[in-house]
């Protein structure tokens, strides 16, 4: 049984201020993004502090790929501030609710008398009762998923092979078939590769997908290095790295 006592901390907000979010509409996920953001920086006496997506996820258990979209929602509609690039990223709560989008709630008229049809019963069209694809059937997409390691996870080097790593490649792959750019094996195997090489590869991924770019950017090199790929996915029609993808990661080792 829970025992919550003010005396084991508490978090002052004002009254003005929840009223304001008790009349804003907010998705599921955005509403538990703020109250963690209100925890850690109300909570801790704080206007604003870094907050990383590991620490969002643990308090909300929401899956970080789930984070990053629900959170720059909130930025651009000037809920949440943001300040600082790459790694040195602050997240606050911006007070001034006047300044706030606040879209206009959804009203749907529906004018009975037009809406019912005398045909109730009338069979749907076939195309609304077309069946389901094979895939959407549970049994059948589990022994589908348990074919193919859509993840690569046996890719993964033994340097990298922790939960932490695992959980953010893991987003970093689910990322980029939300946005129609699905990870091959061989392209997984170049970045798995090249991640290696880099003393914080869960800040690379984690930057990458909060940003929603394609290609993953060495940390250190971020505010230099804005607009250029950490690799490239040109391949030939067999399958193997072309000559200029050889000789960009011939000169990445050599560095």
């Amino acid at each position: 049984m829970a025992d919550v006592q003010k005396e084991n901390g508490f978090t002052s907000i004002a009254n003005e201020l929840v009223e304001s979010f008790a009349k804003i509409h907010l998705s599921s996920r955005e509403s538990q993004i703020v109250w963690a953001i209100l925890r850690k920086t109300y909570g801790w006496k704080k206007k604003e502090d870094r907050i990383s997506f590991s620490q969002l996820e643990e308090l909300t258990n929401i899956h970080r790929r789930h984070i990053a979209p629900s959170l720059r929602n909130l930025i651009e509609r000037n809920i949440i501030s943001k300040i600082g690039e790459g790694q040195k990223l602050i997240y606050g709560i911006q007070k001034d609710y006047d300044l706030w989008d606040k879209p206009l709630p959804l009203s749907i008229k529906v004018n009975c008398k037009e809406t019912i049809t005398p045909f109730g019963n009338a069979p749907l069209p076939k195309s609304v009762t077309k069946p389901l694809p094979l895939l959407v059937n549970t049994k059948e997409r589990k022994k589908y998923l348990k074919k193919i390691d859509v993840f690569f996870i046996d890719l993964i080097p033994e340097k990298l092979k922790t939960d932490e790593f695992i959980k953010s490649w893991k987003s970093w792959i689910s990322y980029r078939k939300e946005i129609k750019k699905k990870i091959t094996q061989s392209t997984a195997i170049q970045q798995l590769k090249k991640l290696c090489e880099y003393e914080t590869p869960v800040l690379v991924i984690e930057q990458s997908i909060e940003k929603g770019w394609q290609g993953l950017f060495p940390v250190k090199q971020l505010q230099a290095e804005d607009n250029k790929p950490l690799l490239t996915e040109n391949y030939s029609s067999n399958g193997n790295v072309d000559s200029f993808t050889q000789k960009l990661l011939k000169e990445n080792q050599e560095k």
